[in-house]
């Protein structure tokens, strides 16, 4: 009985690694066609009147963490903190919005992409991507064999990983914050939104692991699940 009762703790944990597994590749293979039609899609002068702007941008914030570099060398302990927040305030903060502001073309570009492939062609392709198709598996509601439009579409906002653009919700929220004009609203909404952004994918992280069937966050929140197809 003891050794039954092994063979099927076995057969849980196996098969709950196998589905990480298989929805870990999914999603890494999802995620690089999206970036890729994405990227390409922002590269092009007509479709991102921002490409120069945020290219500048990114130089001039470089070049501002390079120099903070040196600042944090070579002030004194006792004229340091003064020093760091007047070069943060000068230099940093404005590179920064500005990176911020002419990322946004890329980012509507990739949330775009990724709705559409993640949520209309998986939703007309019997809750599969791509990626899910290679490696046999597909997203349902669940308790039932087939997702709606609906719970896709929430599935989908709660996805990402900050391994790229990030969860989709903080994408869209760091979008409006590009947007304001103050500086220290700005840096404040910005690192608060990174912070629970971190906490978000840690919490994702421990349900990859820790749930039966490797429920994510998002599939808890939108009532998914992901399930083999034989």
């Amino acid at each position: 009985m003891l050794l039954f009762k092994c063979f099927i703790m076995c057969y849980y944990i196996i098969g709950d690694f196998m589905n990480t597994k298989k929805r870990f590749f999914a999603f890494l293979l999802d995620m690089f066609l999206v970036l890729i039609l994405a990227t390409s899609l922002s590269n092009l002068d007509y479709l991102n009147p921002y490409k120069d702007k945020y290219e500048n941008a990114i130089k001039k914030y470089n070049d501002a963490m390079s120099e903070y570099g040196e600042v944090l060398l070579t002030t004194n302990s006792k004229n340091s903190l003064k020093d760091t927040l007047n070069f943060l305030k000068d230099k940093m903060i404005p590179p920064m919005m500005e990176v911020s502001k002419y990322n946004l073309f890329n980012s509507l570009w990739y949330l775009i992409i990724f709705f559409l492939y993640n949520v209309l062609f998986a939703y007309y392709n019997g809750g599969q991507t791509l990626g899910k198709k290679v490696f046999k598996i597909k997203v349902v509601d669940k308790g039932e064999d087939k997702v709606s439009f609906k719970n896709l579409t929430l599935r989908s906002l709660f996805n990402g990983s900050s391994l790229f653009f990030g969860v989709n919700i903080i994408v869209i929220i760091r979008i409006l914050i590009s947007l304001i004009p103050n500086e220290f609203a700005f840096m404040f909404l910005i690192y608060l939104v990174e912070i629970i952004s971190v906490i978000y994918e840690v919490i994702v992280l421990i349900s990859l692991f820790t749930s039966k069937g490797a429920t994510l966050t998002n599939d808890i929140i939108a009532k998914t699940e992901v399930i083999e197809v034989k």
